[in-house]
């Protein structure tokens, strides 16, 4: 077997398994300066790439565990003052508490 084929293996399966956890999966944005909770929550979202830029936020993706929790890399929250998530399913942002 070749790598590429080892590689390829299960690739199949990633529609359903796609369908399965996208429901799960959130942006994570954290406000890394206190100016973001001047910040409209619609403005927030419509203004991510733009406020990351400016060095306001940090952004990430984020995983809902069915315990209520958010999982997510370190290095999207390490700064973090504030954050908030915006499950992919949902049209509102949900406040995440630290710790």
């Amino acid at each position: 077997m070749s790598y590429y084929e080892f590689r390829l293996r299960g690739v199949e399966i990633l529609p359903s398994l796609v369908e399965r956890v996208k429901r799960n999966v959130c942006m994570i944005i954290c406000g890394i300066n206190h100016k973001i909770a001047e910040i409209p929550v619609q403005s927030l979202i419509a203004n991510v790439s733009l406020l990351y830029a400016a060095g306001l936020i940090s952004k990430g993706t984020g995983f809902l565990t069915s315990d209520g929790y958010v999982v997510t890399a370190y290095h999207v929250v390490k700064k973090a003052i504030d954050i908030k998530c915006l499950p992919c399913t949902y049209n509102n942002l949900l406040n995440l508490k630290i710790g």
